[in-house]
């Protein structure tokens, strides 16, 4: 069967499945979590060539050291784990970060925990207390991965504060306004509007769903990824309403949305196959965070796929023959 003759068929239909699974995602929703980039903390990276469960490390070291959140991740011929600074050297940093900026009882309570005599030396004190809970949280990884080696543990600070939220939202709604008033101009008609905005919304709630299903947190740079997936979906739609809204004269609309099927797919799939490549590339070389990238860029192709093709041009077909018999 024609992909034209099954947009005759069933394009009513299809509008359903995308509404069903935008409902059963938004459950996933709030499980997603805040990356280290958000809230600091350790990476701590080793080889091994041991096969264990990575829940019952995680689990040992949050009994361990009170850490809430803590995921540990297989990789080639090891194990990635981050995890949220423990409390007890989180408590140091803050108090040294609180007496940097004039707070001068932070140093005392300082004192209290590092018994400085030279307040000059009081870098170099915190230093030498976080080195040693780190390697308290090597130890507790060897106690369940005894043939752990190579082991780097990395400090992540908190990068993404207020001034940085407050600078995000203003270059989104003005990438937003400025992009509708272009769409606006191009297809002259605010219904490509309303359904480009519907697309970058279920996208966007789409990649989070499945990033809180799949234990991916919400870092810099998945949040990156997130943006450019948004992007990446308004230019499948207009290929669709280019296709369906703007040329349906030259061969109708059923036949259109094939062609705009065919040519959007193309896109998809070489995405895709593109993704796979930096996925597998991410994970030959334990790039949690090349490997993260990979799998958001994945999930939004495919949450473009189902909004695409299965909401907005049916969509469009409909709007369409509407406006005929209004004709």
């Amino acid at each position: 069967m024609e992909i034209a003759e099954i947009y005759r068929r069933y394009y009513k239909v299809m509008i359903l499945v995308p509404i069903i699974l935008f409902g059963v995602m938004l459950v996933f929703l709030p499980r997603l979590r805040l990356g280290i980039d958000f809230t600091g903390g350790l990476t701590i990276s080793f080889s091994s060539n041991q096969k264990i469960n990575p829940d019952i490390l995680a689990d040992r070291i949050k009994s361990a050291f009170g850490v809430a959140d803590v995921s540990v991740t297989p990789v080639t011929g090891g194990y990635i784990v981050e995890m949220s600074y423990p409390p007890k050297l989180k408590k140091v940093y803050d108090l040294l970060d609180r007496w940097k900026k004039g707070d001068e009882t932070a140093l005392k309570e300082l004192n209290q925990i590092l018994h400085i005599k030279d307040v000059n030396n009081l870098d170099a004190a915190v230093t030498a207390y976080a080195d040693s809970v780190k390697q308290e949280i090597i130890k507790e990884i060897k106690k369940i991965v005894p043939d752990a080696s190579n082991i780097v543990i990395e400090d992540i600070v908190p990068t993404l504060g207020p001034e940085f939220w407050h600078l995000m939202m203003n270059v989104a709604f003005w990438a937003v306004v400025l992009l509708l008033i272009a769409i606006l101009i191009f297809f002259r008609h605010p219904i490509p509007i309303v359904i480009m905005l519907v697309s970058a919304v279920f996208d966007g709630l789409a990649m989070l769903s499945l990033m809180g299903l799949t234990n991916i947190p919400l870092t810099l740079s998945t949040m990156a990824i997130l943006l450019m997936m948004v992007g990446y979906s308004i230019d499948t739609d207009v290929v669709a309403s280019t296709y369906v809204f703007k040329r349906v004269k030259e061969a109708g609309p059923y036949k259109q949305a094939e062609h705009a099927f065919l040519t959007g797919a193309t896109m998809s799939i070489t995405t895709l196959i593109a993704m796979l490549v930096i996925y597998a590339v991410g994970f030959l070389t334990r790039n949690i965070t090349v490997i993260r990238i990979a799998n958001v860029m994945i999930y939004g192709v495919l949450a473009d796929l189902v909004i695409t093709w299965m909401f907005n041009t049916p969509l469009l077909i409909w709007i369409g023959e509407k406006r005929a018999s209004a004709h």
